[in-house]
């Protein structure tokens, strides 16, 4: 595991696989230090300039077993003449303080952590939106963006998340848009009527007890009131990708038809903000039940602060989808925050062209960044008006291509984790020569092969190769799978080969409801090869992967009929023998009286043909007819 600073830079190896990649991406894990570490990230306001930071407020978390009520803790603020602005209990009691005037950053940090009442103490980091200038020369189409990621396809399976919130953590969202307002997540706290018959949104209380005064569509964290309306235009812009209402009549369709929205403002009317208030908002929205996360915003140095309450909103299963930076630098060497923070519910978005290259702006990072969307160019809602849109670019712009794909990943695979979701996403990316190399998946995002049934996996038995490493000896043959999410049913199909003609032969195509089939095998000692694809009412996964086996099967025979009883007079008859092929068998007759009349021997299905001679006694007599590991009786009457 490595810890990048400001000095130290690690070099991967050229030639690592995308497999590779994406699993050390779900095995890193981040060493959090203890007290004040400052990393600083130059990419978000160019090589060399330090981050800007609130000049009168620090973030402080205090030691465990530290009471944040307690005097000594409040006798460290009153010797510093420090009011505590806000607290986060649920990350490990976390606080925003309030600096006088007369009192430095440099000082504060040295006053509290002289105190060693607290684990860390750092600046308020300010950032910034990830959007670009818009370029005319990047503007060629309306929404090609959703083309390039399939979403077409990707309809026909899902085209609504509506019980699933996404916190858009940004200027925050004109819900008044039309395109956006059916889509506005409301707080279920602040709606309906209050016990005097008045409307909970607009009767100025706090009717939830969260702190926000009419709080409907989400908060503003800079004021510290229940209005997150836009005045920039970022995160309406950012919502409208993500959610913007489909099959309207009107505007654009975003990524999820029907999806709350939520509105978490922490950034300015010029697109800054300060990491308090971020902490601030993705708090709220955890606690609101948001599943996603869209941060198209970064800047600032490392925040202990702010990977806390990150990791806070992991231990709910919330994904955090984070724009890489437009830089066009590479976050392996100068990590972009929050980006790029070591968490395993961080995703980490590039921005790719119309052409499928890499944004000339984009940052990238082969194990930092974890796959590219479109981000150029890219046509949306806009704050001005309740009918406005507008084409922008940047990583702002290919995060709520993500966010939204989340959104419906999240409402078709209702019981996967977090990581299941981010999983699946990274494995069905399309890989693209611009970002072989350049991100962990080396790939773009593909909500249709997201969405769509995955093949079965585990099929057993079988291996990879026809080169006969699995041996079958049972007959029946019990192939089984592991069940596709959304599958409802299964269809396999089995070849064996067949060494005359030196060709695979179809032997059965069957459809099942389970995960596994009972199999009778038609040949023996002889390679098998067989596979299955999962299905639903609308349609029918890929098939997986061959496996194959060899059948090496004990050469057993069943007779049709079983037994015969002939006149006194004798007569003829025939046994119908059923083997597998390659199975040899022979017919003997074990009384005086039956003679074989076929050839007696075979190999697989065959016929027996016999006489049986007059009986002359008065006794019924009985004999035998041996035929592979079969007896036959033969019962004849007396005269």
């Amino acid at each position: 595991m490595k810890v990048r600073t400001q000095n130290q830079t690690t070099v991967e190896p050229a030639a690592r696989s995308r497999a590779q990649l994406i699993e050390r991406k779900f095995k890193r894990r981040l060493l959090l230090g203890i007290g004040f570490l400052v990393c600083i990230s130059g990419l978000a306001f160019g090589e060399g300039q330090e981050p800007r930071v609130h000049p009168s407020r620090v973030l402080a978390k205090p030691r465990p077993g530290v009471r944040t009520a307690g005097a000594e803790l409040k006798a460290v603020h009153q010797g510093l003449g420090a009011k505590v602005r806000r607290e986060h209990p649920e990350i490990g009691g976390l606080q925003v303080i309030d600096l006088p005037e007369n009192v430095s950053l440099e000082q504060a940090v040295q006053h509290y952590q002289r105190s060693g009442l607290f684990e860390y103490v750092e600046p308020d980091y300010q950032v910034q939106i990830s959007a670009m200038p818009n370029d005319p020369a990047c503007v060629n189409g309306l929404l090609w963006g959703m083309q390039k990621i399939n979403a077409p396809s990707a309809w026909d399976i899902r085209t609504s998340a509506e019980d699933v919130v996404v916190a858009v953590i940004d200027t925050g969202i004109r819900y008044t848009h039309e395109d956006l307002a059916a889509n506005m997540w409301r707080n279920p706290g602040e709606t309906g009527l209050d016990a005097n018959g008045n409307d909970k949104a607009t009767n100025g209380i706090d009717d939830d007890g969260d702190g926000y005064v009419d709080d409907v569509y989400g908060i503003n964290a800079i004021t510290g009131t229940g209005n997150p309306d836009d005045d920039f235009f970022h995160g309406t812009h950012c919502a409208g990708t993500i959610g913007g209402a489909g099959n309207n009549g009107v505007g654009v369709a975003g990524v999820a038809w029907r999806v709350k929205l939520m509105a978490c403002k922490f950034l300015n009317n010029g697109g800054s903000g300060f990491i308090s208030d971020a902490i601030t908002c993705i708090d709220y929205a955890r606690k609101k039940g948001a599943r996603i996360m869209s941060n198209s915003w970064a800047g600032g140095g490392y925040s202990q602060a702010l990977v806390d309450a990150i990791a806070a909103a992991r231990s709910e299963g919330i994904i955090f989808v984070a724009a890489a930076g437009n830089s066009s630098g590479d976050n392996d060497i100068n990590p972009t925050y929050p980006a790029s923070y070591d968490l395993d519910n961080i995703v980490s978005v590039a921005a790719t062209d119309d052409y499928d290259g890499l944004a000339y702006f984009s940052c990238f990072g082969q194990t930092s960044v974890d796959l590219g969307a479109p981000g150029v160019g890219i046509y949306s809602c806009l704050n001005s008006g309740d009918n406005a849109y507008g084409y922008e670019s940047g990583t702002s712009m290919a995060t709520p291509h993500v966010a939204g794909a989340f959104a419906l990943l999240t409402a078709q695979f209702p019981t996967k984790s977090y990581a299941e979701l981010i999983r699946r996403m990274f494995d069905t990316v399309d890989p693209i020569s611009a970002l072989s190399g350049q991100c962990v998946t080396g790939g773009r995002l593909n909500l249709s092969k997201a969405l769509e049934l995955s093949p079965p996996t585990g099929l057993t038995p079988g291996s990879p190769y026809q080169d006969g490493s699995v041996i079958v000896h049972s007959d029946p043959v019990t192939l089984s799978w592991k069940a596709s999410d959304g599958a409802d049913r299964y269809q396999v199909v089995v070849f064996y080969w067949d060494a005359a003609v030196g060709n695979w032969v179809y032997d059965t195509l069957v459809t099942t409801t389970e995960s596994s089939f009972s199999y009778s095998p038609s040949v023996n000692k002889t390679h098998y090869a067989w596979t299955v694809q999962a299905g639903n009412s609308s349609r029918w996964s890929d098939w997986a992967n061959w496996a194959f086996f060899y059948g090496d099967f004990p050469c057993t025979c069943a007779l049709s009929p079983a037994s015969a009883v002939l006149p006194a007079a004798g007569g003829t008859g025939s046994v119908g023998v059923h083997a597998l092929s390659g199975c040899d068998w022979s017919a003997q007759a074990k009384a005086h009286w039956i003679t074989i009349t076929s050839t007696g021997i075979g190999n697989g299905n065959g016929n027996v043909t016999y006489s049986v001679a007059a009986n002359l006694s008065k006794r019924i007599r009985n004999g035998t007819v041996t035929i592979g590991d079969q007896t036959f009786i033969v019962t004849q009457k007396g005269k």
